[in-house]
């Protein structure tokens, strides 16, 4: 008797949610395809879908076929949408802050109050990124990473998009030791389907520390991270996910010497007006020599020494009057000096070349 699988294919016709078998051998399977094998059945994915996809295309030149370890039916369907169509659902148009000046607050998603019947956002996009990797899928891959920045803020249980990030999931609880052969068996063949996935990649790791650096919008906590260790909801998630040991502490600690890091520059004395105004006229002497010994060898420039010398340039900075994109050059009718060039005119009055790139001078060359 044949199987399901080698007797028929089903196909989604065109806006259609629900795939339809059809006899192998019949008009609608003669166009050439690819088939996606997910449990028992094959899915008809034509040739032409593929055009945007290499990897996928050159992957399927000799064999045809693509096994889909998806989790479940709902994760093949994004899948096959993804050829299909170039996305899959959920939009994430509802996890986006629309900023009337800015415009799309980009992400990593700041954590706001959970939901626990909330769509899920984030976890479909790690699921999907997961199945990219199991796949070999590296333009879906790349989506599901981008929809995971894109997102502004998220209402899902961090702790379980971390575990599974992590670990695949949740821990199993330990039950009855399997004694039986064949359930041994079964166990093997199940494990067989499967391929071995490094969980998790360096791209999704860093995602991970981008995410949790976040800052925070609520007052109690100073960033994603905090929320994790000190918000009542999350504290005891926080700390078994954190005993079942893996990257994820290697990451956190990681994370945690960025920010003291950023704390301890942050916490620097700042100068005081009239020290940045002292230093602003050291660096125009200092610029406006370097232009002039530039553009006229072997003339003499002397720099007045600063009234604070513990703020000055050190004296051998090299300024890369070349390459600095406050370089100034002159407009198309030669009426006014103009910034951002990537190289110095000779010719040009020297006033004008101090004037047009001294404007920014601190911002260009900070310690």
């Amino acid at each position: 008797m044949k199987s399901p699988l080698s007797q028929y294919i089903f196909i989604y016709d065109d806006g259609s949610e629900k795939a339809s078998p059809h006899v192998r051998g019949s008009a609608k399977t003669s166009n050439p395809h690819i088939e996606l094998h997910f449990k028992d059945r094959a899915y008809l994915v034509k040739r032409t879908k593929l055009s945007k996809y290499t990897s996928l295309s050159d992957a399927t030149t000799s064999d045809p076929v693509v096994k889909v370890p998806a989790d479940d039916e709902d994760m093949f369907k994004r899948l096959y949408d993804f050829i299909d169509r170039g996305e899959y659902k959920p939009s994430i148009k509802e996890r986006q802050i629309q900023d009337p000046v800015l415009g799309i607050r980009r992400g990593p998603p700041h954590i706001v109050d959970f939901e626990a019947n909330g769509k899920a956002f984030l976890a479909v996009d790690i699921k999907m990124y997961h199945l990219a990797m199991a796949v070999d899928f590296p333009e879906l891959k790349k989506c599901a990473l981008t929809r995971l920045r894109a997102q502004s803020f998220t209402n899902e249980d961090p702790c379980a998009i971390l575990e599974y990030i992590y670990h695949g999931g949740p821990a199993k609880a330990p039950g009855p030791k399997s004694t039986s052969e064949s359930e041994k068996k079964s166990q093997s063949k199940d494990s067989s389907k499967k391929p071995e996935i490094k969980r998790p990649d360096d791209s999704i790791r860093q995602w991970v520390k981008d995410w949790l650096q976040v800052k925070s919008e609520s007052k109690d906590f100073s960033n994603n991270l905090k929320i994790l260790q000190q918000h009542p909801l999350w504290t005891d998630k926080y700390q078994k996910l954190r005993e079942r040991g893996s990257k994820l502490i290697t990451d956190i600690d990681a994370i945690e010497a960025e920010i003291k890091k950023t704390k301890k520059e942050q916490s620097k004395p700042q100068l005081t007006k009239a020290q940045f105004h002292d230093r602003e006229l050291h660096l125009t002497e200092r610029l406006k020599k370097a232009v002039l010994e530039a553009l006229l060898p072997g003339r003499p420039v002397h720099v007045p020494p600063m009234h604070n010398p513990q703020l000055a340039i050190p004296a051998d900075y090299d300024f890369p009057l070349t390459r600095h994109p406050y370089a100034p050059r002159r407009s198309q009718d030669d009426s006014e000096i103009m910034p951002n060039s990537h190289s110095f005119a000779y010719g040009l009055r020297e006033q004008d070349i101090v004037a047009a790139v001294v404007r920014n001078l601190a911002h260009a060359y900070p310690d």
